[in-house]
């Protein structure tokens, strides 16, 4: 089996594969959290409670990009997220962030 092969079969079991090195090792493998049978509000205290997830915050398609990088979820949870990250952008910005 080739490496490819074999880095496309645990992407596809939700694994992030970064690098194969020669010797058939796979490094920095990651599996994706499943948030999909928490509550609604899940991905949102888990942004919120992550210095580094809440300071993506402000950078919204990378947010974006790493929830969908190493989270499953639901699109409520998806919705809750969005809604509570309008309301920090109020807060700081007040009238000018609608």
């Amino acid at each position: 089996m080739s490496l490819n092969k074999i880095a496309n079969t645990l992407e596809a079991l939700g694994h992030k594969v970064e690098q194969i090195n020669d010797d058939l090792t796979i490094c920095k493998m990651q599996t994706k959290q499943n948030l999909t049978s928490y509550s609604d509000n899940e991905l949102s205290l888990i942004v919120f409670n992550d210095e580094e997830l809440y300071n993506l915050i402000w950078e919204p398609k990378k947010l974006r990009k790493h929830i969908e990088e190493n989270f499953y979820y639901t699109e409520m949870q998806l919705k809750i997220l969005m809604s509570d990250c309008n309301g920090e952008y109020e807060q700081a910005y007040g009238d000018h962030a609608k």
